[in-house]
């Protein structure tokens, strides 16, 4: 049993160009232990998004080994990795991703829909996140409704519903102004930290990064 919440060891990922195969990524090698807060940083075309894919599975690496809390994922089916992600990890994205003809309740309420049917207490949960993140007046306003930095909010609330051990955060404040940056990272740092939840931060935000307990950068495409 590994000590490390998620591990990565010599992940390898290219893509395919009209002159031959791209690495992007090269002898990946990464540990994160639980409740650790690391962030990622490297300039724009370095790969911190395709990095972001494999680690999450959004996208498979060509090689190399990938464990969620000691679990090897090459080992489990397609299926099975899908629902083990679903309570194993959350991801912020910078445009916030939400659905825009539901009211905010029933956007952070997806989370758990994936899963299956909704509880009572799912409801619950989600009022609980809502109110936590400074939203629970405005649970029956559309997404057009909101700033960004509300929206931003609404998915913090809808990533922490299903209780994730790792949330990534994919440039969470790359869209907004920087006072509401400020704040949006405060929020996620702090509730991060309060319910022992590790953060994996890839951001252009070089004072955000410097913050974390450990930090790399991603530079031809190898992890320093």
């Amino acid at each position: 049993m590994s000590d490390f919440i998620l591990e990565a060891i010599d992940l390898y990922k290219s893509y395919k160009t009209p002159v031959g195969s791209l690495p992007i990524l090269q002898r990946i090698n990464l540990q994160v232990s639980p409740g650790e807060f690391v962030s990622i940083t490297g300039e724009s075309g370095s790969g911190k998004t395709t990095l972001l894919y494999a680690l999450t599975l959004l996208e498979n690496p060509d090689s190399g080994k990938l464990l969620w809390d000691s679990v090897s994922t090459s080992e489990l089916s397609k299926n099975a990795q899908t629902k083990f992600r679903a309570k194993f990890l959350s991801i912020i994205f910078q445009s916030y991703h939400l659905f825009p003809e539901l009211n905010i309740f029933e956007n952070v309420l997806m989370a758990k829909r994936i899963l299956g049917p909704l509880e009572k207490s799912d409801k619950e949960d989600a009022l609980h996140l809502l109110d936590q993140v400074g939203l629970s007046h405005r649970l029956t306003h559309l997404p057009s409704q909101l700033s960004g930095g509300e929206c931003q909010r609404v998915a913090i609330a809808r990533a922490l519903l299903n209780k994730p051990k790792v949330i990534f955060a994919d440039e969470p404040t790359g869209n907004l102004d920087e006072k509401t940056a400020q704040q949006v990272f405060e929020l996620i740092t702090q509730i991060c930290s309060t319910h022992k939840i590790t953060l994996v931060l890839v951001t252009h935000n070089l004072k955000f990064a410097s913050l974390a307990q450990r930090s790399y950068i991603l530079r031809d495409n190898q992890l320093h």
